[in-house]
Parts: structure tokens; sequence; C-alpha cells
């Protein structure tokens, strides 16, 4: 068959009729970017899915759109997908977009955003303990504990010292400390730690 279907995708059956196809529409690199770009505004014109989600910073990416690139992984919806989901992915796209748009910066932009748009405090806090999960994976431990500390602040307005999704964001900000050999805030940060008065009511906010 000249077309298969792959994991719900259409794709050629055969890798010379993808090669014949390639060689006769998309000749330059000019082509190849203006169909990237097609494809990108398709995904960014669709509500979000898991496929958009991987999808449109992929085309973006592919047209060397790389300010657009970044702005679509610090959106809510495509970052907790990927950085929950997919995360080798969201590392990816950002090693590749680092030169020109660092993910420090990029976070910081949306912490204010989300800070201004008045989402609340436990959605703060959700928000940013995952943020300081993605910070973690990439080895930046500074940028990690400054958005878990923040997660913490929203944490203690939200519900508490004593609340189990406090106690998560502070067991992670201790070991975070510990595995930079600062036993003194990790000392710190064990000791506001209490059980949970309710266990079953657990929401982990750092995976």
């Amino acid at each position: 068959p000249h077309l298969v279907q792959r994991i719900g995708l259409f794709a050629f059956g055969h890798d010379f009729l993808r090669r014949a196809v390639e060689l006769e529409c998309l000749r330059t690199q000019a082509n190849q970017r203006q169909e990237h770009l097609v494809l990108a505004a398709y995904f960014d014109r669709q509500p979000f899915s898991r496929r958009k989600a991987r999808d449109l910073p992929h085309h973006l990416l592919a047209a060397d759109c790389y300010l657009d690139t970044a702005l679509i992984l610090i959106d809510w919806d495509i970052f907790s997908h990927l950085c929950s989901n997919e995360r080798y992915v969201l590392l990816s796209y950002w090693r590749t977009i680092e030169a020109h748009c660092h993910p420090a910066q990029q976070y910081e932009l949306a912490w204010s955003e989300w800070s201004a748009s008045g989402c609340g405090a436990p959605v703060l806090a959700e928000r940013g303990a995952l943020v300081a999960t993605f910070f973690r994976e990439r080895g930046e431990a500074d940028q990690a504990v400054v958005f878990l500390r923040r997660a913490l602040d929203a944490a203690l307005a939200a519900w508490g010292r004593h609340h189990v999704n406090t106690v998560v964001i502070l067991t992670n900000l201790a070991v975070l400390h510990a595995e930079e050999g600062n036993r003194l805030q990790a000392r710190l940060a064990r000791g506001l730690r209490r059980p949970a008065a309710n266990p079953a009511a657990q929401r982990e906010l750092v995976q």
C-alpha cells in the first residue's frame, strides 16, 4: 500500500515514495520551511490536544521560529502536558533553541504573567512545582530552587503549613538542597514538614 497508518497517523508505505514526493514538492529549504509554517498555523488553530502539544513546537522549530517555539513551550497547557508525559521531548526542544531563547528567562516571563492573571495560590503552587521539576531535570538546581520556593509561598497561602501539598513541596525542596550539599537549608526545610492530616487527599505536585 502507498499509505499506512502508524500510531494513528498516515505515512508513506515505502521510503522511496516519501523521498520521491519530497524531491518533487519540497526541493528547497525554503519550500520545506513554508510547509512547516503551514502545518504550524494549522495546529495553532486547533484546541489543545496531545498531538498539538507535540507537533506545534516541532513545526515551529523546523521552520527556525525560535522565539515562537519558546512562547509555545511556556503555554501552560502545552508545557504541563509535555513536562508530565513527554519530558524528554520538552527538554530536547529547549536544548535546540536555548542559544536563542533561554528557558530561565522565558519561564520568568511566564511566572510574571501567571501571577498577574489572578489565577490563585493553588494554581501558582502547582505551576511553580512543575516548572521546578523541569529545571531539576535540566540540571539547573538554582532555578529549580527559585520556583520551588515560589511554589512553597503559594502553597502556604493556599493550604497552610501542614497540608500534604505543602509537605510534598517542602520534601522536594529539602531533597534538592541535600543534593546540592546545602545541609543547613535541607534541615530547615525538613524541620517545617509535618505529616498530612488526610493522607487520602494527597496529590503530588512534583513528579
